[in-house]
C-alpha cells in the first residue's frame, strides 16, 4: 500500500509541475510587449497588430523618431524571420495637431495588410506630422501588399499609403510617396 501512494503522491507532483511550468511558458508573454518586443507567444498563430509608440507633433518640435523630407510620407520596414514580427515605421503620418489619442486597427486577408490609423479627435484647427511605430506578429516570409489608412489619406479623397513588401529578400526597407498638400509641406 505505501508504495502505491508513493507512486500516487509522486504522480501528483508531476502534474503539478508540467501544469506549472507549461503556465509559465504560456503567460510568460502577457506582461507589456512594448517593453519586450520580442517576447513571443509559441501557441499564438492569429496574425496580430499592434501600435507600439507615435512621436509628438514633428511640427511643434516634438521629438522626431526618424526624418524624413515633411514632404513625403514614408514607411521603414524590418523583418525579424526567427519571431515571425514585422515591424514597421509609418513615418509623416498626417492627424489633427490635437488628436487626444492615436490608434489603429487592423486587417489580414491572405498577402493584404490593412492599418486603419485612427485618432480620437480632431481637437484643432490644424495638421500635424507624426512617426508611428507598429509590430506586425505571426508573419510568415512572403510578399505581402500592405495598406495604411489615415484620416487625412482615407481613400476618398487622398490615396492610402500602399506598398509591397518583399520579407524574403528584403529584411529591411523604405518606400516613401510623395504628398505635395498640406501638411506635407516644406
Amino acid at each position: 500500500m505505501k508504495n502505491k501512494s508513493k507512486k500516487s503522491a509522486l504522480l501528483i507532483i508531476m502534474a503539478f509541475f508540467v501544469v506549472l511550468v507549461t503556465l509559465l511558458f504560456l503567460f510568460a508573454c502577457s506582461t507589456d510587449k512594448s517593453k519586450d518586443p520580442v517576447c513571443v507567444n509559441p501557441f499564438e498563430t492569429e496574425k496580430a497588430g499592434r501600435l507600439i509608440n507615435h512621436s509628438d507633433c514633428k511640427n511643434s518640435g516634438g521629438v522626431i523618431l526618424v526624418n524624413v523630407n515633411s514632404t513625403h510620407e514614408a514607411i521603414t520596414f524590418n523583418y525579424y524571420a526567427g519571431y515571425k514580427i514585422l515591424q514597421l515605421s509609418h513615418l509623416n503620418a498626417a492627424f489633427n495637431c490635437c488628436p487626444e489619442k492615436i490608434t489603429a486597427s487592423y486587417k489580414f486577408s491572405n498577402d493584404t495588410i490593412r492599418i486603419f490609423e485612427k485618432q480620437a479627435k480632431a481637437g484643432c484647427l490644424c495638421e500635424c506630422l507624426y512617426d508611428i511605430n507598429y509590430e506586425l506578429r505571426n508573419i510568415s516570409q512572403g510578399i505581402y501588399h500592405i495598406e495604411i489608412y489615415g484620416p487625412m489619406t482615407d481613400g476618398s479623397y487622398h490615396s492610402a499609403l500602399a506598398f509591397d513588401v518583399d520579407v524574403v529578400n528584403h529584411k529591411d526597407s523604405v518606400f516613401a510617396l510623395y504628398r505635395g498638400f498640406y501638411p506635407w509641406m516644406e
